[in-house]
């Protein structure tokens, strides 16, 4: 739909929709920041029929208010469109969260093997032992002799504890004896084992697709857990103010369990699923092949018209493609610059037979190399099938060489932005150790990017960089670039902080873009669906470095309640 075809039905919405009829809700006496730019602020609104069918002042609203309308004063309190979060993989983490053996990501080795002897004496001889998640520095403190460490607190358990992020592992010999990895097993694909350098055993380490070698031996969890855990996830997700979802690798078989969580009333958020293509399980010709069957999956709350590419590895992993060498590799590898998962050509071939098909493509890029090569596959489709409108996206644009920040605006490419990994922190320190202080200090160029024209957008990456799904706390960081935890401390690099307006755009609007909805969605205007979110404390009005306690008072999804806090009258 053309922009002035948007404009022509938000003007004659209230007449076609309501026809002298009444409003379901109306909320009144708000500080409204809509994110709808020919109208900012508003201290009212209407709902009938799951769409917001008046903005603007109390005026504006009082004719629609009915004997059946429901009436609520917001006090002057600020709301806002709910938020978007593009990029988060819900189902390993709420199954984590509900099933496994859960520690912080930053424990040390005492306190994980001490979870992990806890988590063994409440479970059958014999069975599996999930954990997680460390995070990519732990590995650096990891000792040779880590798979005897795991054996010694649960040497009748078979164990994996998962590394944020999921591109390593930790494994005791009983995991590795059942998935039949010995000293003579060689290395899958860009994966890796961790052997001792003197016997060429197994050390219990394992990297990027070599991790796929002990997941495919454990049982998977049935459809009724899968789905239990989905939903106690969009129930907080709801509670921090999140309405829309973007699953950033997902299996085909998992697009099952949204369907049937919709079906049981329980997604009261939209979800775009991008489908995982991954060359650890098969051909990537054949998946691509197989995304023609996603239509079936398609709902008013589920778009399936997206893909994830993971272009290369992690650079915890030293996985990752840079254009420099790392200056800390464990291995000792001459001039070594990481490894592609997926040959430059070939990622070209990808992109333009997915977006003529209609597919939005999200590429995990690890590194700067990565990264170029994904913005040159953006644009071998651009010139291929002409400028499609589809946003692709890099996620994780960590590191950028200069030259290629004004390409994301150039080629309509998005930054998948990951707020937490950019104050200071473990994640910086491990990139920093890998990459060099020089490069350690350019890292998450924001401001740049904003800047420059891109669309910048918000994405969790939950369970990866930390223990819960706070949008708030990564807000705070974008403002800041202080670590959330310990402020006030020392920001990381200080001058790509964005402002507050810039920060909300990206969490919401942005968002919208980006899931291919901003048409229903992402801005508090006439006609576009019902997403809202009611705030304790106007983040206008609070030190930045207080909007991580920034407390959600009602969601409203679809203009119907999915979460009102107790305080809110």
């Amino acid at each position: 739909m053309s922009k002035k075809a948007v404009k022509v039905l938000a003007f004659l919405w209230p007449l076609i929709a309501f026809g002298g009829e009444s409003a379901d809700s109306v909320l009144l006496n708000g500080r409204v920041y809509t994110l709808d730019d020919s109208q900012p602020w508003a201290s009212a609104v209407a709902i009938r029929d799951g769409r917001f069918v008046a903005v603007g002042d109390r005026s504006s609203v009082s004719s629609l208010v009915g004997p059946q309308t429901r009436v609520i004063d917001l006090g002057g309190r600020m709301a806002m469109p709910g938020i978007h979060d593009l990029h988060i993989h819900p189902l390993n983490g709420a199954l984590t969260a509900l099933y496994a053996c859960n520690f912080p990501p930053d424990s040390s080795i005492e306190h994980i093997l001490s979870r992990v002897k806890s988590c063994a004496d409440q479970q059958p001889t014999g069975g599996w032992i999930r954990g997680g998640y460390f995070d990519t520095a732990f590995l650096e403190r990891l000792p040779s002799n880590s798979r005897e460490k795991l054996d010694a607190v649960t040497p009748n358990h078979k164990v994996i504890l998962r590394s944020a992020g999921g591109h390593a592992a930790w494994v005791n010999s009983a995991a590795l004896q059942a998935s039949g990895i010995d000293r003579n097993t060689k290395d899958p694909g860009v994966g890796f084992i961790s052997r001792d350098p003197t016997t060429d055993e197994p050390t219990g380490l394992l990297f990027e697709t070599a991790v796929s070698l002990v997941e495919s031996r454990i049982p998977e969890y049935t459809p009724e857990q899968v789905v239990t855990a989905l939903a106690a996830l969009v129930r907080d997700l709801n509670r921090q103010g999140v309405t829309s979802i973007k699953d950033a690798s997902v299996p085909a078989n998992n697009l099952r369990v949204y369907l049937a969580a919709q079906q049981q009333g329980l997604l009261t958020l939209r979800v775009a699923t991008a489908l995982a293509l991954r060359t650890e399980i098969g051909s990537i010709e054949d998946q691509v092949r197989a995304i023609d069957s996603r239509g079936q999956f398609r709902t008013n709350l589920i778009n399936p018209d997206f893909v994830k590419i993971f272009v290369d590895g992690s650079a915890g992993a030293r996985k990752a493609a840079f254009l420099e060498p790392y200056v800390n590799d464990p291995q000792r590898r001459s001039n070594y610059r990481g490894e592609f998962l997926v040959p430059r050509e070939k990622l070209k071939e990808y992109l333009i037979r997915l977006d003529k098909a209609g597919v939005s493509v999200k590429m995990h890029c690890g590194g700067d190399a990565a990264r170029r090569a994904a913005l040159d596959a953006i644009q071998a489709a651009r010139l291929a099938n002409g400028d499609s409108g589809i946003p692709h996206e890099i996620a994780h644009p960590a590191l950028l060489h200069p030259d290629d920040i004004p390409r994301f605006a150039a080629l309509n490419a998005v930054a998948d932005l990951t707020p937490v990994a950019w104050f200071p922190n473990s994640i910086i320190e491990q990139l920093t150790l890998s990459l060099g202080e020089s490069r350690g200090r350019r890292l998450w160029q924001i401001r740049s990017l904003v800047e420059a024209g891109a669309t910048a957008v918000y994405g969790s990456d939950w369970p990866t960089p930390g223990p819960n799904t706070n949008p708030w706390r990564a807000m705070e960081a974008m403002l800041t670039r202080r670590n959330p935890d310990t402020a006030p401390g020392e920001a990381y690099t200080a001058d790509q902080a964005v402002d507050l307006p810039a920060a909300i755009r990206i969490f919401t609007r942005n968002g919208a873009y980006a899931m291919r909805h901003d048409d229903r969605v992402g801005s508090i205007s006439v006609g576009k669906m019902a997403d809202m979110i009611v705030l304790e404390q106007s983040l206008f009005d609070v030190d930045p470095e207080s909007i991580d306690s920034t407390r959600v008072l009602l969601t409203i999804f679809n203009g119907k309640e999915v979460h009102r806090d107790p305080a809110f009258p």
